[in-house]
Parts: C-alpha cells; structure tokens; sequence
C-alpha cells in the first residue's frame, strides 16, 4: 500500500471555527462561546491536519487528505489548541506526517500536483 509523508514545521492561527451541521446539510461559523462548549467535548487526540491537493492545470479537482496527530513521527511535535479568547485554533508543528494512501490515489499523483494546508479537522469534518 502506498503512503504519503509531508513535512510540516510552523506555527499558525485559524480565524474561526467552522462545523458541520449535519442534519440541515450546512456549515456554520461557531461563536467564541459555542467553539469553547463544542471543543471542550472534543478529543484533540483526533485533529487532523487537512491537506488538499490539485493539479496546477486543475485547479477545480481536489483530492483532500487528512493526517492525524498519530501520523506524526517521534521526533516530530504537535499541538492543536483552541485560542484562548474562542476563536479560533493554534497549532504548532513540526516533523513528518505519514499515512497510507487508498487504492489508486497514489497514481492521481504527479508532478503537476499541488499540495496545500487548508487548515485543521475533527473526526473527517465533523
């Protein structure tokens, strides 16, 4: 089976929590108060950094993978955290991410594939 390892070193800050509503099929941006409620019950063993990847002539066919804090190598670091004031997360990373790839998404791959950090997920977008 293949795999796909990125290397990630930095610090960066979301501005805003956004969940998905699955019951009315849409995405709402959380208050400071409800993102303090929502991430208190959440595991943050299960954020993941969600990377997408286009092809440059392509840019409208996306292919969105997620490598969780278990991904990470040992000598790698990761923190995820809410921000104090609610809004949004902060995460500081570095090291490799490693997962393995599904069936067939390895040869979707080439060098014309462009890869970037869309931001943090819980549980596949929960």
């Amino acid at each position: 089976m293949a795999k796909m390892t990125i290397n990630v070193g930095g610090k960066f800050q979301s501005s805003g929590l956004i969940r998905h509503n699955h019951d009315e099929c849409m995405e709402e941006v959380l208050s400071p108060e409800a993102a303090r409620e929502y991430f208190a019950e959440c595991d943050p063993a299960k954020l993941a950094l969600y990377v997408v990847s286009y092809d440059k002539n392509n840019p409208h066919g996306l292919i969105g993978f997620e490598f969780p804090q278990e991904s990470l190598k040992k000598v790698g670091a990761s923190s995820m955290e809410l921000k104090q004031d609610g809004t949004g997360l902060a995460a500081d990373l570095s090291g490799e991410f490693t997962i393995k790839l599904r069936s067939g998404v390895d040869k979707s791959l080439s060098p014309d594939v462009v890869f970037k950090l869309q931001g943090i997920c819980y549980k596949g977008g929960a």
